[in-house]
């Protein structure tokens, strides 16, 4: 992103050409894989952060220049990162459930977990709640 700062950001190209190259070469590259992420309230803040950034670079706005980002996110008519990843990840969820009960990414996703308190383990309940001490 910061690569592309004078060649393309800085340009005068228009807006949405921008908005174009950055959801054609930026946003798949950031969001490959997204589907096994385990994203905590951080990280999701910290997302959101990159996008924030990545819209006030694309837009030419200047980290002093008070914008607000639902401002740049109306102007851009942009969703949150955050916001993509949560549909991205809903769709897979829907998917996997409409697979055949077998399936074995349906199996794993329904199997009932257990914590076990020690550790703030958590396991698959036909494991049992208590870890074996086998030597």
């Amino acid at each position: 992103m910061q690569s592309l700062e004078n060649q393309i950001w800085r340009s005068r190209l228009a807006i949405s050409t921008k908005l174009k190259l950055y959801n054609t070469c930026i946003l798949p590259v950031f969001l490959y894989g997204l589907d096994c992420w385990v994203i905590s309230k951080t990280d999701s803040c910290r997302i959101d952060a990159l996008d924030q950034w990545c819209l006030h670079m694309l837009l030419g706005i200047k980290w002093y220049q008070f914008v607000h980002i639902d401002d740049v996110w109306r102007l851009t008519k942009q969703p949150k990162l955050t916001a993509i990843i949560l549909s991205c990840r809903l769709t897979l969820f829907g998917h996997i459930m409409h697979m055949d009960d077998n399936a074995d990414a349906k199996r794993i996703l329904l199997v009932p977990l257990q914590w076990t308190g020690e550790d703030n383990q958590v396991v698959p309940a036909s494991r049992g709640a208590a870890p074996s001490n086998r030597i």
